[in-house]
């Protein structure tokens, strides 16, 4: 089974590699979505490479399973999306309606949050702030070569790691009901990592291609899709259920921290500025590779610690959430007394 593990991401790799270099050289023949001289293409070309490998891979011989319809489908209706923004960019309000509506058909067919002891109004509003704001998340990381989409493979292989301890514990447990939708997303998730580290290679600094809007929308909304999908821990291990805030802790602390500094100096968080984390180790006088580095040091970080808090007991569980925050906090502080309103670097 590992051998057809691999084989898919492989496979995956491959094709999204081969659509990147193809799609480029088309974009720069024909002056198509060109950024800052740099073919903003690659979420195109890694979006369909992913659809082309998980469709086979999913279909033959095992079919779809009815959620991963649904985040097939509200995924690629977020690329298409992404796509007419790069061409044409979207204002706020319509980019919030258009995303709203994605999330609204991922939830028609079944993919939301379902914690015991919340109504269901609770759960839905919970899933749109979620799947919204991982989203958008993945959208603000994309400032700095290599970042989105380094963080994205990392991200998805903890969310497959979690899938096989979960079956690993399935396997052996009387109730084995949700192992096989466990399966489902699984076949999504390594599709999605070789389609990523295709464009990567195209990616990291300096960057060839970019993964423009259509790229960093598609990866945060179908990451934070997948991570609702998936099953944590029973019951009695109710901390495990913050599991996924974890795995996809960094784009979170990224954003909350970018919106904190620019509420504190009384900017819109709208407002486009050299604010970001990946920016400010740049403004430190690091080159792209070692900012790159520190970002996937502290992705490493916190996608380790969500993958740990999916088996550790209530007890265990809140302490090392308590590291975390305390280790987010220490960061934020430190990263905070970096000065990007000096234009000098």
């Amino acid at each position: 089974m590992l051998t057809k593990y691999a084989l898919i991401v492989l496979a995956s790799f491959l094709v999204s590699a081969l659509a990147v270099f193809l799609l480029k050289k088309y974009s720069l023949k024909h002056n198509l979505l060109i950024s800052k001289g740099v073919p903003a293409v690659g979420g195109i070309a890694l979006g369909w490479a992913f659809y082309l490998v998980c469709g086979i891979a999913l279909i033959y011989p095992r079919g779809l399973s009815f959620q991963a319809v649904g985040i097939l489908i509200s995924s690629l209706a977020m690329l298409v999306v992404g796509m007419i923004d790069d061409k044409k960019e979207l204002s706020v309000p319509a980019k919030f309606l258009t995303q709203l509506f994605c999330v609204l058909v991922l939830i028609l067919f079944g993919v939301k949050m379902q914690i015991a002891g919340l109504g269901s109004v609770a759960n839905l509003g919970l899933t749109v702030i979620w799947v919204l704001g991982i989203t958008n998340a993945f959208n603000h990381l994309d400032v700095m070569d290599g970042v989105a989409a380094s963080v994205a493979v990392i991200a998805a292989g903890g969310l497959g790691v979690i899938c096989l301890l979960t079956a690993a514990w399935a396997i052996g447990s009387p109730t084995t009901a949700f192992w096989p939708a466990d399966l489902n997303m699984l076949l999504l998730l390594l599709p999605l990592m070789g389609a990523v580290l295709g464009f990567l290679i195209f990616n990291l600094p300096p960057a060839r291609v970019y993964l423009g809007n259509a790229g960093s929308h598609f990866l945060g909304f179908i990451l934070a899709s997948l991570a609702l999908a998936l099953s944590y821990a029973p019951l009695e291990r109710r901390v495990a259920l913050l599991s996924p805030v974890l795995v996809l802790g960094f784009p979170v602390f990224d954003t909350v921290f970018v919106v904190w500094m620019r509420i504190l100096k009384r900017r819109s968080a709208f407002r486009k500025s050299a604010d970001h984390l990946a920016l400010r180790f740049l403004k430190r006088e690091h080159s792209k590779p070692k900012a790159l580095s520190y970002m996937l040091l502290l992705t490493l970080f916190f996608t380790l610690s969500g993958v740990a808090l999916s088996r550790l007991a209530n007890f265990q569980g809140v302490i090392l959430i308590g590291v975390v925050v305390m280790a987010g906090l220490l960061v934020g502080v430190k990263m905070a007394k970096v000065d990007v309103d000096n234009e000098k670097n």
